[in-house]
Parts: structure tokens; C-alpha cells; sequence
């Protein structure tokens, strides 16, 4: 049941109905949560905080950001930061009046150290995002230059065309390879 919740968000994230998208999610991850499966959980908090992200909705991210740090922890032996939760931070600092310095030459590095993945993909279009934010345009351009660059290389490992192009198409996979 909280695999077809997670669907039925997905197809509201591809219609772009922000609220409808949240809710069935929220209905995957209390179904998860109650079947005690930690994996899937924690994939559902990560979805959850990109469709905040690709709503610009900032506000939404801390809680459910520290429930997803508290689920790693216990899926993870290494308490070795998540390189995905840097460029979260890094998102949330980009929309508050007086930033804090991050170093964002560490979740650069950090995201580097990455193996090609959907993760990888997710944390160059999140700073993507935040370089937006704080106007920085030749950042941003590097980003989503990069999150493309990812993307394709993930869509030339996946052997079946008609699968390939699902992915691509995935929402908002296209958008950034449209542009």
C-alpha cells in the first residue's frame, strides 16, 4: 500500500499539484513507518523534500529534514554526514535574509565523492537551486550543468528504451534537461 501511495504522489508531482503530491506521500511514509521499513522511509523523506524544493517551499524542509538525519542514522553504521544533507542546508540558508558561510567547496567535494546515482543527480540540482536563489548565475549554470551531465550518464546505463525514456521524462528530470 505504500508503494501505490508513493505512485499516486508521483503522478500529482507530474500534474504539479503540490498539496495532492504531499498528501499521498504523507500517506506512503505513515504506511511504511507502520510496517517498521526504514529503507523505504527514508526514500519517501527524500522525496518529500524535493517536491518542497521544487515548490520553493523552504519552510517545510527542517523537520523533515532532521526525522530523515535520525533514519540514516539508523540504516548507517558510519555517522559520516550525508553529503545530500549538506546541499539541503545549503538550499535552506540560500532563502534566509542574513546567510551563514557554508562551505560549500566541502559539499561540492563531498557530492564528488559520490557514484553515479540519482542521489548524485538530486544533490548537484539542489545546489542548482540554491545558487538560483542567492543569484549566483555561473554557479547555477555549473550545477545544472552537472545534474544534466549525471542524469544522462544514468539514462545510457539503463538498457531498456522504453524505460530509458520514462526516466528522462521523470518530473523535474525533464525540466532540466529541456533547460
Amino acid at each position: 500500500m505504500g508503494r501505490i501511495k508513493n505512485y499516486e504522489a508521483d503522478i500529482n508531482l507530474l500534474q504539479k499539484n503540490y498539496n495532492k503530491a504531499i498528501n499521498y506521500f504523507e500517506e506512503s511514509l505513515k504506511l511504511f513507518r507502520d510496517g517498521e521499513l526504514r529503507k523505504p522511509s527514508a526514500e519517501i523523506m527524500l522525496e518529500m523534500m524535493r517536491v518542497h524544493i521544487i515548490f520553493d517551499r523552504p519552510d517545510k524542509l527542517e523537520a523533515l529534514k532532521i526525522k530523515y538525519e535520525g533514519m540514516l542514522q539508523k540504516l548507517a553504521s558510519s555517522s559520516k554526514p550525508d553529503a545530500l544533507i549538506g546541499c539541503i542546508d545549503y538550499y535552506m540558508n540560500s532563502h534566509i535574509d542574513s546567510p551563514k558561510q557554508i562551505e560549500i567547496h566541502e559539499i561540492e567535494e563531498a557530492i564528488n565523492g559520490i557514484s553515479i546515482s540519482e542521489s548524485k543527480y538530486l544533490a548537484w540540482w539542489v545546489l542548482a537551486k540554491s545558487a538560483g536563489n542567492l543569484g549566483d548565475v555561473e554557479r547555477e549554470k555549473d550545477y545544472n550543468g552537472n545534474a544534466v551531465k549525471i542524469i544522462r550518464q544514468l539514462g545510457e546505463m539503463i538498457g531498456d528504451e522504453m524505460y530509458r525514456e520514462s526516466f528522462l521524462n521523470k518530473f523535474p528530470l525533464r525540466d532540466i534537461l529541456e533547460g
